[in-house]
C-alpha cells in the first residue's frame, strides 16, 4: 500500500503542477487510507506536502506574483491559521456533538472537497469587482475564515482563494494561480512550524519522502501543463475529488 502511497502523492504535485490547485485536499486521504496515519498527524504531514510543493511552484512563477497586493489576503489567513494550529486545534475535545474529533476533521474535509469539486464543475466567470466600499472587510473576513480551515485540515483552499483575488482583488488568472501557491505555501509553513514540536525522527523521515514525492509529481506537471488544456484537466480532477468525497463519507459514516 505504501507504493500507492508514493505513487498517489506524485498525482497530488501533477495536479499543482497542471492546474495550481485541488492536489492538497489529496493528501489527508492518502496518509489515513494509504499510509495508515492517524487523522490529527495526517492534517502536520499535510501542511509539510502542501507547503513544499506550493513554495516550490510559486518561486518558479514569482515574477507573476502580486505580492503587495496579496497582503490583504495573506495578513488575516495567516491570522486564522495561527490561532486554529495553535489555540483551536490542541484544545478541542475528544467529541464533539457526539462525534469523535477526528470523525469531525472528515466531515469538515469532505465538505470542502464537495465544494472544491462543485466549484471547478462549474462554468462560473470571474469578473474582477473592486468598487464595493466593504470590499476589505469581505476579504479580511473570507481570509481568515480559510486560514482557520487550512489550519485545522492542512489542505491549501486554492479554489477558493483564486476566485477571491480575483472577484474582489481584480486579479488576473495568470496573476492569481502562482499568487494563490505563494499565500498557501507561507500559510502551510506557518501551521507546520506551530506544531512541529510533536515531531520525531521518523516523522521528519516520512514527511521528506511525501514532500519528495509530490515535488516529482509537480515538476512532471508543469512540463505537462504546456502539452494539456488545463480545463479539462481540472474537469477530469474535479469529478476525481467528488467521487472520493464520496467514497469517504460512506466508509467514514454509513
Amino acid at each position: 500500500m505504501e507504493i500507492i502511497g508514493y505513487l498517489s502523492l506524485i498525482v497530488v504535485g501533477l495536479s499543482l503542477g497542471l492546474l495550481g490547485v485541488g492536489g492538497a485536499t489529496l493528501v489527508i486521504p492518502i496518509m489515513m487510507y494509504l499510509f495508515k496515519v492517524p487523522v490529527i498527524l495526517s492534517t502536520s504531514y499535510s501542511l509539510v506536502v502542501v507547503g513544499t510543493t506550493a513554495a516550490t511552484a510559486a518561486f518558479r512563477q514569482r515574477q507573476r506574483i502580486e505580492f503587495k497586493k496579496a497582503l490583504a489576503f495573506t495578513l488575516p489567513s495567516l491570522a486564522g491559521v495561527i490561532l486554529s494550529r495553535g489555540v483551536i486545534l490542541p484544545n478541542l475535545p475528544s467529541t464533539i456533538g457526539g462525534v469523535s474529533l477526528e470523525h469531525a476533521i472528515i466531515l469538515l474535509l469532505v465538505t470542502l472537497m464537495f465544494a472544491a469539486s462543485i466549484i471547478m464543475l462549474s462554468e462560473i466567470k470571474y469578473t474582477p469587482d473592486g468598487e464595493d466600499d466593504k470590499l476589505h472587510l469581505k476579504v479580511a473576513g473570507l481570509a481568515f475564515m480559510l486560514g482557520v480551515f487550512l489550519g485545522i485540515l492542512g489542505a491549501g483552499g486554492g479554489f477558493l482563494i483564486i476566485p477571491i483575488l480575483v472577484v474582489l482583488l481584480g486579479f488576473s488568472m495568470k496573476e492569481a494561480v502562482p499568487t494563490s501557491l505563494f499565500i498557501t505555501a507561507v500559510n502551510s509553513m506557518a501551521g507546520f512550524l506551530i506544531d512541529h514540536h510533536g515531531f520525531t525522527e521518523d516523522h521528519w523521515s516520512s514527511a521528506a519522502k511525501f514532500a519528495v514525492s509530490a515535488l516529482i509529481g509537480m515538476t512532471i506537471g508543469i512540463e505537462l501543463s504546456r502539452k494539456f488544456h488545463p480545463d479539462y484537466l481540472k474537469r477530469a480532477f474535479a469529478w476525481f475529488i467528488l467521487f472520493l468525497a464520496t467514497f469517504m463519507t460512506w466508509r467514514e459514516f454509513f
